[in-house]
């Protein structure tokens, strides 16, 4: 009960706001269930201030691109190496729209074991990435992309790690190859 209390306190202080919180206070787009529909005309400097906490941050960005949704047009990728851990870190999707580009989500994974699938049924992008979770383990999922948001449509850990599983290495072997 009393952790609940120090929760509740917690949260209505805001004391327990690090560096992410504050990120996704001051900046209102980085945010991985928000939809921003404004277009943007210079993807790096828009993905560098919504990397860092204030406007005066600066944050070295990496782009690449990928074909998300297979139109012959690709969907640029940008992500900042200095938030990525082992199991890797935030890319802010665009797709180019004349122009401007739109943003249509964040992905988290690295670009190594990022792998663009075919079309769902429903004629929307799926694409699977894979994220270190420690210990030899890793998860692995599908998402798909509304054209506002990356969702997750299924997940699935696998043990492939130095610790992992003969099985799991197979499993992580035929998602991304070597």
């Amino acid at each position: 009960m009393r952790f609940l209390h120090l929760l509740i306190l917690c949260v209505i202080t805001a004391g327990c706001q690090g560096p992410r919180a504050r990120r996704l206070a001051y900046y209102h787009t980085w945010k991985l269930d928000e939809v921003y529909d404004e277009p943007i005309n210079d993807i790096a400097q828009w993905a560098t201030d919504n990397f860092g906490d204030g406007p005066n941050d600066y944050w070295q960005v990496e782009m690449f691109d990928l074909d998300i949704d297979h139109d012959g047009i690709p969907e640029t990728f940008v992500t900042c190496p200095s938030l990525h851990g082992n199991g890797g870190g935030p890319h802010l999707v665009f797709r180019k729209h004349g122009d401007v580009y739109l943003y249509i989500g964040q992905l988290g994974g690295r670009k190594a074991t990022m792998r663009v699938l075919p079309l769902g049924t429903d004629g929307l992008p799926r694409i699977r990435t894979f994220w270190n979770n420690g210990g030899g383990s890793g998860t692995t999922g599908i998402f798909t992309n509304n054209g506002e948001r990356f969702i997750l449509l299924s997940s699935e850990e696998i043990r492939s790690g130095d610790s992992g599983t003969e099985e799991g290495r197979r499993r992580f072997e035929t998602f991304f190859g070597s």
